[in-house]
């Protein structure tokens, strides 16, 4: 038997039975001719060995089947081929021990389960490798949550009173300020949740209703002005949903049904400037997605089809958009360019993904940001220029994750923060220093939580 797209492409592959039942091996492949999954089925039922794929044709999971049931080890990737989780199955339910990895191998977190339920303890990792919390469970429930210090000190001890049918979970800094709480009502967060931040202002509002995020939800930035904000139904995501710079001007705004993006998403910069509009159409980019420069003007215009990127446009010399440049397979050199003839954006896609140098310009043909992805993930050094040609941002990405010093400076040329990123997470200093380049505070962050900050 063989599937085929509109196009005549194969999209499956494999043999039916007498009955009408898979069997044998079977593959399958996504609109762009690349292997998505490969299976196994023994009297109509997935039976061997099953294997998953990124676009890129990396293998993201393998799983084991018996009789349509999960059995045995499973195991998935990260892009980089670095193994993200694994662990065992029976009965279609996980058992015993489960690992799981941050991209660059470390352990972070490992449980434990008896009939798919987690019992005895569960271990969590920071960034850099380091314990910093244990949860003790007993067929499924939680009973006791252990939290340490970077010297595995014991610092915390949580116990819940599962006896009771309401009660709140407080969790603290190392400086003794509230860090979350939240209520636990027959076992399912119940009510009011905040979380603030190590100073003690408030961080995040929200409403749980039997386990689930429920209500309008608000965080805030450190001096209360809010960051982000949208509603919640039974843990799905609806209506509008904004993100702030702290300028109080809008970031970010997009719309959800039942969890689905949909409409028109806009982005803007810290000045209220336009800088992207994607359109969506239940959660997949459908129609397009325009780019434009910190001072607003039109760089490219990618064109999706239900999440499948078709081509691309971009301004004429005559101020008039061009006719659409046709994509094949969702693999192309794309050049935008401004109306002034100048080059906007210069990127490769390979199966929909970027792949390759990606540079943006300014109108007048100086360098805005220059960077490199590998499979649709960032890698290597990023730069992001002022218009005079003077670096304004610079860090170092592995495998999508900012690791190492990322700095940004005033026009001046003069550092104006040094964060410490391990794993795309802040640990370690972060330093800020005044426009004459002197060094006015530091904060201390461990696996993203500031655990300590002096000012100068």
């Amino acid at each position: 038997y063989e599937g085929h797209a509109p196009d005549g492409s194969i999209t499956s592959e494999g043999l039916y039975d007498i009955d009408g039942g898979k069997e044998g091996e079977w593959k399958y492949y996504s609109d762009n001719h690349v292997l998505e999954n490969i299976e196994f089925f023994k009297d109509g039922e997935l039976d061997g060995e099953t294997k998953t794929f990124y676009n890129s044709e990396i293998l993201y999971a393998v799983n084991n089947y018996e009789e349509g049931s999960k059995e045995g080890y499973s195991v998935t990737y990260f892009q980089n081929k670095q193994i993200r989780s694994q662990g065992y199955y029976k009965n279609n339910e996980r058992e015993g021990e489960w690992r799981y990895y941050y991209k660059d191998g470390s352990l972070k977190a490992v449980e434990y389960f008896n009939d798919g339920k987690l019992y005895g303890y569960t271990e969590n990792y920071a960034v850099d490798g380091k314990l910093f919390s244990e949860s003790l469970y007993y067929d499924g429930e939680l009973l006791e949550e252990f939290y340490y210090d970077e010297d595995k000190k014991l610092i915390e001890q949580i116990k819940i009173d599962i006896d009771s049918a309401k009660y709140t979970i407080t969790n603290q800094f190392r400086n003794g300020n509230i860090s979350t709480q939240f209520e636990i009502f027959h076992e399912y967060k119940h009510g009011k949740y905040i979380s603030n931040y190590f100073s003690g202002k408030r961080y995040l509002d929200g409403e749980y209703f039997h386990g689930e995020r429920d209500g309008d939800w608000v965080w805030y930035f450190e001096n209360g002005k809010v960051k982000s904000k949208g509603s919640y139904i039974q843990g799905t995501k609806v209506g509008e949903w904004v993100d702030y710079f702290e300028n109080g001007k809008v970031n970010k705004s997009q719309t959800f049904d039942v969890g689905y993006k949909v409409g028109q998403e806009k982005t803007f910069n810290e000045q209220g400037i336009l800088t992207q509009t994607r359109d969506f159409n239940l959660d997949r980019l459908d129609g397009e997605v325009m780019f434009y420069s910190e001072d607003g003007q039109l760089q490219v215009v990618r064109h999706y089809n239900f999440g499948r990127l078709i081509g691309y446009s971009y301004l004429g010399t005559d101020g008039q958009r061009i006719e659409m440049i046709p994509i094949i397979n969702e693999s192309a050199k794309i050049v935008g360019h401004f109306k002034n003839g100048k080059v906007s954006r210069e990127f490769e896609m390979k199966n929909g993904d970027f792949d390759g140098e990606y540079t943006e310009y300014y109108s007048t043909g100086q360098v805005y940001e220059q960077q490199v992805y590998v499979n649709d993930e960032r890698q290597g050094p990023y730069k992001v220029f002022y218009p005079n040609g003077k670096i304004k941002e610079e860090g170092n990405y592995e495998n999508g994750n900012a690791n190492g010093i990322y700095k940004k400076y005033y026009s001046s040329g003069k550092v104006k923060e040094e964060i410490t990123y391990l794993n795309d997470v802040r640990h370690g200093e972060t330093k800020f220093y005044n426009a004459a380049g002197k060094l006015v505070k530091v904060k201390i962050y461990v696996d993203g939580e500031v655990i300590s900050e002096k000012k100068m």
